[in-house]
């Protein structure tokens, strides 16, 4: 096997490679919404098309009947969620193009190329008048939130942070102590790219995990091929709550933003069945990207399917990796500010980053702890304060939904240990950090206090933005950072556009949320 030195290198040129960053907000909007890039090929009307229908509010089952029968006369193979609020189309693109009266292009715009729609969809007025948005039009792709650790700063264990590093620093052990581990909970996660069996067993067997492999659901094809972030978020949540049951809903490796608001579609719809405690998404794209893109529908539609998902599961976002500033692919003009989209919603928790050092990198206690560079925030350009945030002190804007809502350790450099194939490659150790270390961990951390409430015969947990916020105003649940930046918002005492209302004390959070909480 090569040294881990090699892997780390080999991997950090691999992953820059394939993958881009996150990040966006601001309030250029109309200026970027006639940008939908220069045509360079056409789209065999023969290929393989997936697509989501979303009903507007207060559809009945005769309305999704009458839409879904509209879009069968096209030859699309239509299926129709149990609360009849999506439609799941499978056919050609051909047959979507003849539905929507639209044909499809391949573009290139700032260096990225997808499909898009040749013209507006438009449909007869007793059809558009039911439908609030669909993914027929593709759109460039979302980004992933992981970094590998680069070389030089050690201020964690050299191998990275395990989960027993983990609960010691953030007190998890009382929990874990008290007999709660995640049994019988559930966490649903999102990915482009799947999970292999033989690297979560083999993390699972380095940290003395009882084996517990996660339930793939392959969403419009889904993906055979592995990928870090979908095994980063896998061994962040086991590594949390190693009893929790984890369902990866995994989405062709292209990552599209109509691919990806399919799987959020598809979790909508399983969760009536399913019962999720929690949904992670680890992937993101600026604000101002969707709207630079032609691609507002596909917020749309991921919006309504968040939406519908809320309150009985919580959805936790990675903030982005780039700060407040847009990154790599998604850069549009100098002085950019931005945020990013899922994590900008209103519905969901966004979860940012900090830096987690320790005294050394063998005694695993908290020394400083500061608003990691890299942690997305700023205010969102689409969205209102969320109910949350309404009065709460600290707030970088009164109107627009700030972002994040908290935080956990994401620095690379004090990142964490997992175990991961490349492809084409051995298998090895990695050190991993990024936001979406960080959510998957806050998305099974919720998974335990779920546990315990259903122990003590609560119900589960449904307020948790305002709960969050509460429990951040009683002293000791949270740490408070106020020390550090991410590009343009600077960490305070309170709530601040890098770390939110800070970091759990995870065992006085798990007890105001499960036991104080009614």
């Amino acid at each position: 096997m090569a040294s881990r030195s090699t892997r780390v290198i080999a991997l950090f040129a691999l992953l820059f490679a394939l993958v881009a960053a996150p990040a966006t907000v601001s309030a250029n909007q109309a200026k970027f919404a006639s940008n939908r890039g220069s045509v360079i090929g056409s789209v065999s009307l023969g290929a393989e098309k997936y697509f989501t229908v979303n009903m507007r509010d207060g559809s009945t089952a005769r309305d999704a009947a009458l839409v879904a029968n509209y879009f069968r006369k096209f030859g699309l193979q239509i299926s129709v969620s149990p609360d009849n609020k999506i439609l799941f189309a499978h056919g050609t693109y051909g047959q979507a193009g003849a539905a929507a009266n639209t044909g499809f292009v391949r573009v290139q715009l700032n260096g990225e190329q997808f499909n898009r729609t040749s013209r507006p969809e438009t449909y007869p007025p007793a059809i558009a008048n039911r439908i609030l948005a669909t993914t027929i039009y593709d759109g460039p792709r979302m980004r992933p939130h992981n970094i590998i650790r680069p070389f030089g700063i050690l201020v964690a264990p050299g191998s990275g942070y395990t989960p027993a590093n983990i609960a010691t620093y953030y007190d998890y052990g009382p929990i874990y102590s008290a007999g709660f581990k995640g049994t019988g909970r559930k966490v649903a996660i999102i990915s482009c790219g799947t999970v292999l069996s033989a690297d979560v067993s083999a993390y699972e067997s380095l940290f003395s995990i009882p084996s517990n492999l996660p339930t793939i659901v392959s969403v419009d094809g889904g993906s055979t091929t592995q990928d870090l972030e979908p095994t980063l978020d896998v061994e962040r949540i086991i590594g949390t709550a190693n009893a929790v049951k984890v369902f990866d809903y995994v989405v062709p490796l292209d990552c599209s933003f109509s691919h990806f608001a399919d799987g959020i579609a598809k979790v909508e719809a399983d969760n009536p069945t399913m019962h999720f405690d929690s949904l992670n998404i680890s992937y993101g794209a600026t604000e101002d990207f969707y709207d630079f893109t032609g691609s507002d529908s596909l917020l749309t539609a991921q919006h309504a399917d968040l939406v519908d998902i809320f309150p009985s599961c919580w959805t936790f976002v990675s903030s982005g990796d780039s700060g407040s500033f847009p990154s790599g692919g998604q850069f549009l003009e100098d002085g950019e500010v931005t945020v990013q989209y899922p994590a900008s919603d209103d519905h969901v928790i966004a979860v940012g980053g900090t830096t987690a050092s320790s005294k050394s990198p063998t005694l695993i206690t908290r020394n400083r702890e500061f608003g990691w560079g890299g942690s997305g925030g700023g205010v969102s350009g689409k969205f209102a304060l969320p109910g949350w945030q309404v009065g709460f002190p600290g707030l970088e804007s009164t109107s627009g939904r700030n972002v994040p809502d908290v935080a956990f350790d994401s620095d690379p450099n004090t990142g964490y240990e997992i175990v991961f194939t490349p492809p084409g490659m051995a298998q090895g150790a990695f050190i991993v950090g990024g936001t979406s270390a960080a959510a998957p961990t806050w998305a099974a951390t919720f998974a335990l206090v779920q546990q315990k409430r259903v122990a003590l015969g609560k119900a589960k947990l449904g307020p948790l933005g305002a709960k969050l916020y509460s429990a951040s105003m009683v002293s000791g649940n949270f740490f408070d950072v106020t020390v550090g930046d991410n590009g343009f918002y600077a960490n305070k005492v309170g709530y601040d556009a890098v770390t939110g209302v800070g970091v759990p004390d995870a065992f006085k959070v798990w007890t105001y949320l499960a036991i104080t909480t009614p």
